[in-house]
């Protein structure tokens, strides 16, 4: 049988060939799986990032939109905060659009972000209304307590301490002479005496229920304050009647206009009370919405993180792991298959040397 001989040549020649091709497979077969680890390393690292990016400004927008309305604010600081919610809404929107086709989570946090936004809107368009409400009662009350305090007051009092010295001593600054001191007190007098009074009593309680009323934050307690108020202004209304016609000269003459718009104030159309339900409706369904917009968000907060932690689950299922697996055991067999042909052709040209 004759043998075979191999030449030094041709076998280095081989073995230079088997090792290229063994570590061409080596680095195909490593490639292959750091591309798929590093897909899927892209893949999480952009959602988690939206979603990081979401709770940042999902967070912002509630500082922003998602607060009471109170006297401190003005247009320009509305404006501000109408701009502001404008720009984390379309931030917002840009970060949900990277989580499309991220499966029902993603779909759900984009769900929680736009009732969140919705809400945030509906709460920054019902604000101007609310704080003109809270700027013209406030106006009005401020009005009030000026008037009661500087004009009201003063004068109810000067006027009931008149009267009692006229009645007293028979003499008074108002009249052009005394009368005798010990004289007999008048019905008239006694009965201008007592409604003055009257006026003093009532004016102090009704300004000191307008001053409840305007801390009032729930509209159920509204009604019973106004019912409060409504029993003195009728007493106001009998003696403010009385006096007009007989307030003697003892009376400051403006004692029953004012005292008369302190009851007015509190009664009828354009009152103080009706105002304030209307505020206070307005405040409720501020304060509902902000409830609202405080679920939505950490109903987000919770979905965020669930999504989170689902990511890697949600990654591999893109089947990239998959594809990278069958191009290595492709590579390996196609490295295989060169490797036999390498053996076979050095063993044929072995055969035609000899």
């Amino acid at each position: 049988m004759e043998r075979v001989r191999f030449s030094p040549a041709l076998v280095l020649t081989t073995a230079v060939a088997l090792a290229a091709i063994a570590a061409v497979a080596v680095w195909g077969w490593l490639a292959l799986g750091g591309l798929a680890s590093e897909s899927d390393r892209r893949g999480d690292a952009e959602v988690l990032g939206a979603a990081v990016a979401i709770a940042r400004h999902s967070s912002e927008l509630m500082a922003v939109g998602s607060v009471a309305s109170n006297a401190t604010m003005d247009r320009d600081s509305v404006l501000a905060a109408r701009a502001e919610i404008a720009r984390l809404k379309s931030a917002l929107a840009e970060q949900v659009a990277l989580l499309e086709g991220g499966g029902a989570g993603a779909a759900r946090v984009a769900g929680h972000v736009d009732s969140l936004v919705s809400t945030v809107e509906e709460i920054d368009g019902g604000r101007p209304d609310l704080l003109r409400a809270l700027l013209r009662g406030e106006q009005a009350f401020q009005e009030l307590v000026v008037t009661n305090t500087r004009a009201l007051f003063p004068a109810i009092g000067a006027s009931v301490d008149d009267q009692l010295y006229f009645m007293l001593t028979g003499e008074s600054d108002a009249r052009p002479a005394p009368v005798p001191a010990a004289r007999a007190l008048s019905a008239g007098e006694l009965q201008r005496f007592w409604h003055m009074t009257a006026i003093q009593r009532d004016v102090g309680l009704g300004h000191t229920m307008l001053s409840i009323a305007s801390l009032v934050q729930e509209p159920t307690r509204v009604a019973r304050t106004q019912e409060s108020f409504d029993t003195v202004a009728q007493r106001l209304a009998r003696s403010l009647a009385y006096l007009a016609e007989d307030g003697g000269p003892e009376l400051d003459p403006r004692v029953v206009p004012l005292a008369g718009g302190l009851r007015d104030a509190g009664s009828g159309q354009g009152s103080l009370f009706e105002d304030l339900e209307a505020r206070l409706e307005l405040a409720v369904r501020e304060r509902e919405q902000i409830a609202a917009s405080e679920e939505h968000h950490a109903a987000l907060l919770a979905e965020l993180d669930a999504l989170a932690g689902d990511v890697r689950a949600d990654a591999a299922g893109d089947g990239a792991e998959e594809r990278a697996s069958e191009r290595q055991i492709t590579l390996l067999a196609v490295a295989a298959l060169g490797a036999v042909v390498t053996l076979l052709a050095g063993a044929y040209a072995a055969r035609r040397a000899a």
